[in-house]
């Protein structure tokens, strides 16, 4: 770092940031990672931009993109830990020529992800009666677009909504 009052700076910033902040700023469960590609590299793929799930590690990296890509992950997550737990993604995206951008590539790109943990009853805290069933998911849609700035930079931008269905319906304990 060229200014190291700046990454001085930084480092107490987020050494002061109490846990429960640091844990709460996304939803967990959505940090599996999409793609047998992606697991069997431990998550290390930011440097990475040749295949679709790009859109999750590194929007900017897709403006090196030159065809189309997609990808379809289904399967039956941690299934000792809860049998009824599925995980599915999507991801996909196709390069951009834009007259406005005169002549750089860019790419835009989508994706979605959701974790259905399963059915899970809802017991009477105090009877330990079963007064009915839930099935939380958690799931996230994204959008990316990036764009060459030079031959070796790019610059990405995303969003991203985050769904969250866990809540216990709203029927009164009797």
């Amino acid at each position: 770092m060229r200014h190291p009052a700046i990454g001085a700076l930084l480092a107490a910033c987020f050494a002061n940031m109490p846990i429960a902040q640091a844990r709460d700023f996304g939803m967990g469960v959505l940090m599996i990672w999409p793609t047998a590609r992606s697991t069997a590299l431990a998550g290390a793929m930011t440097g990475l931009a040749d295949e679709a799930d790009a859109t999750y590690f590194n929007p900017a990296g897709l403006a090196f993109q030159m065809t189309a890509k997609a990808d379809i992950t289904y399967d039956n997550w941690l299934p000792d830990l809860y049998p009824g737990m599925r995980y599915a993604s999507a991801a996909g995206g196709v390069p951009l020529n834009l007259r406005f951008l005169q002549g750089r590539r860019a790419f835009i790109a989508g994706s979605a992800a959701r974790l259905r943990i399963g059915r899970m009853f809802v017991l009477d805290e105090h009877t330990g009666r079963n007064v009915g069933q839930v099935c939380p998911s958690r799931g996230e849609v994204g959008a990316r677009v990036a764009v060459m700035v030079s031959n070796n930079i790019a610059v990405g931008l995303g969003a991203k909504l985050l769904i969250s269905q866990d809540a216990i319906p709203p029927w009164p304990y009797l």
